[in-house]
């Protein structure tokens, strides 16, 4: 959890923006103690959220290098025999790969712009 701002501070945030003098027990201060539970909040899901981005975001690189592997292999068994009908399979393979590297940058730049969406509402939190 961050500094959070204390009532004493708020109190005199008022009396030197307004030239307000607040008692200790002027309801206004409760908007004080509210906005730091909610804050608190809000860091707790941002925490899970930005947890759940990595794991997701490792299990889509890891599916995409499972697919280039599997691509990659399937290329280096055609690549053995080079007839005209291999070498058609060949290209039909390095499309297969062109989209599953597609996807995964795709993936990663969907990712990126949620860590950078999160990032900059956290700072705007803080």
């Amino acid at each position: 959890m961050n500094e959070r701002m204390t009532l004493e501070e708020a109190r005199a945030l008022l009396h030197s923006a307004h030239g307000v003098t607040m008692s200790t027990d002027d309801p206004v201060l409760m908007l004080v103690t509210l906005h730091n539970a909610w804050l608190d909040q809000m860091e707790e899901q941002l925490a899970k959220h930005d947890a759940a981005l990595a794991s997701a975001l490792g299990k889509a690189l890891e599916e995409g290098r499972r697919k280039i592997a599997e691509e990659a292999q399937s290329l280096a068994g055609l690549a053995n025999g080079a007839t005209a009908k291999e070498l058609g399979e060949v290209n039909l393979a390095l499309s297969g790969l062109k989209g599953s590297i597609n996807s995964a940058t795709l993936c990663m730049a969907g990712t990126a712009s949620a860590l950078i969406f999160a990032a900059v509402l956290l700072a705007v939190l803080k």
